[in-house]
């Protein structure tokens, strides 16, 4: 059964059954009694949530908010949707302002992925419309290369980074400091995502997230099966124009281990979560740690690529203990 999203405004919140409003009353009264008798005592901070969509060039964003206190926005990963931080979400609405949204391409989000953009610039202008100076942003996978290139750019617009399942990309071991070198590069990649968009419009993309999700299934944990109904019915749900399209996803320049190296750069507390299942990505997450001497280090072992479904207590753990350490909680 495909994982149902969350409601726009209510979740969760349950009734008991001797406190439903007569029949006899009018139907306002009925109401009235309903919500304040009812929902009302039962609801917690992190149960009510909005909904909101943000522009930006090209489209909109679909988010979610829920809580208060200091903001914490939730990246998602690649093929996924803002559904992958279940686990998170409500939970850290009970301390914080979680916000949680469809990157550009995914999900609900409807904003277009053939012009020139970048989820950094994305996330920064989702920012603004909000009114948040500051936010803690937590990123798995896809969502922890974009949260470190977004450090790289934009490091006084965070009050933390938490990197879950990546780090840096790309790694300073495969890429030259060369500017121009740096373009062609770029240019190479758009004429491969030229080719690789005539190859899936033929191949079918269903074709393409069955061998995406044999890929996926092959770097989780020993907990994957009890996950793998949400994570396939997220996957199925991703239209694919990824893959379909040439995408004109413009990278950070120069790239973010460059300008982390940088001199003078403030300290941004940073948690890197490397999963013991997931060793296509511990290099990149060490590496980070190598950039940045203060980072904190927390493997989990049991965990793979999608650790914050894989492990979600442990997870959460790890994640409330080190924002509680620079928020005050």
């Amino acid at each position: 059964m495909c994982h149902p999203p969350m409601g726009n405004l209510i979740y969760g919140a349950t009734l008991p059954s001797f406190i439903i409003p007569n029949p006899c009353l009018p139907p306002m009264w009925r109401f009235f009694l309903f919500f304040s008798c009812a929902l009302l005592p039962h609801l917690s901070n992190a149960s009510l949530i909005q909904s909101k969509w943000i522009p930006v060039p090209g489209g909109e964003l679909y988010c979610e908010i829920s809580g208060k206190g200091q903001p914490v926005i939730l990246l998602h990963g690649y093929t996924l949707d803002r559904r992958m931080w279940d686990p998170q979400f409500l939970e850290l609405a009970k301390n914080y302002r979680a916000i949680r949204y469809d990157l550009r391409g995914y999900g609900k989000s409807r904003a277009a992925i053939d012009i020139p953009y970048s989820h950094p610039t994305d996330l920064l202008t989702l920012m603004n419309t909000l009114k948040l100076q500051r936010a803690h942003v937590i990123g798995l996978s896809l969502g922890a290369s974009e949260g470190v290139d977004f450090l790289a750019q934009y490091p006084n617009r965070l009050l933390s980074l938490t990197v879950a399942s990546g780090g840096v990309s790309p790694m300073p071991s495969s890429e030259t400091a060369t500017a121009k070198l740096r373009a062609e590069r770029a240019l190479r990649r758009l004429h491969q995502s030229i080719v690789s968009a005539e190859k899936w419009k033929k191949l079918g993309i269903d074709t393409y997230r069955r061998q995406w999700l044999s890929t996926l299934y092959s770097v989780c944990g020993p907990n994957r099966d009890a996950i793998w109904p949400q994570v396939k019915c997220m996957v199925e749900a991703w239209s694919g124009e990824q893959r379909l399209i040439a995408e004109h996803r413009i990278r950070v320049e120069p790239p973010a281990f460059i300008r982390l190296l940088q001199p003078g750069r403030p300290h941004i507390p940073v948690l890197i979560i490397i999963g013991g299942y997931d060793k296509g990505n511990t290099a990149s997450g060490l590496e980070l740690a190598r950039l940045i001497p203060n980072a904190k280090c927390v493997r989990l072992p049991n965990a793979g690529h999608l650790a914050n479904l894989e492990c979600p207590k442990k997870f959460n753990q790890t994640v409330e203990g080190f924002l509680a350490d620079f928020s005050g909680k």
